[in-house]
């Protein structure tokens, strides 16, 4: 691991929140319900990647797409997902594609301080309503229900 990686890893540990420094609803319901579950939560068939997630995160993300799929009461419609990283995110003008209802899930956002800081730069887009920094997997929602633009990092694991 380099000094780099090891840096990021520091400085997202000290920063990460747990579910009782979580003051959103839709974010709290988040942690509870997926990050704290550590049981499967449904099926993700139909979701293709265009990233590959590290398999040490792909069985979180399953579960976050999975419980995204699922009816979910404080989320308002039934969201569209794309994985990617944060290069192609900018490259490929993806964020201007997004509609509300989009959940992106960028790989590798503490990879390198590049990526990072295309991360920073793509959470300060005026379309992205939530972002959450997971560590080294990051969600993007946008969403119209969400008056006010908010960023929270959180454990992983909680």
């Amino acid at each position: 691991m380099s000094l780099t990686s090891l840096l990021a890893h520091y400085k997202y540990r000290r920063k990460a929140l747990n579910r009782h420094g979580i003051h959103s609803p839709f974010v709290y319901d988040l942690a509870d319900k997926v990050l704290l579950n550590k049981r499967a939560i449904g099926d993700t068939k139909g979701i293709t990647a265009t990233v590959e997630i590290p398999e040490k995160y792909r069985h979180l993300v399953d579960k976050i797409i999975a419980y995204y799929q699922s009816c979910t009461p404080l989320f308002p419609y039934t969201p569209h997902f794309i994985q990617c990283s944060p290069q192609a995110l900018l490259q490929q003008d993806l964020l201007s594609k997004a509609q509300s209802g989009t959940l992106i899930i960028v790989g590798s956002i503490n990879a390198s301080p590049k990526l990072f800081a295309d991360w920073l730069q793509i959470t300060q887009n005026a379309m992205v309503k939530l972002s959450i920094d997971l560590g080294d997997i990051g969600l993007l929602f946008f969403c119209d229900a969400f008056k006010q633009k908010q960023h929270f990092i959180l454990q992983r694991y909680l």
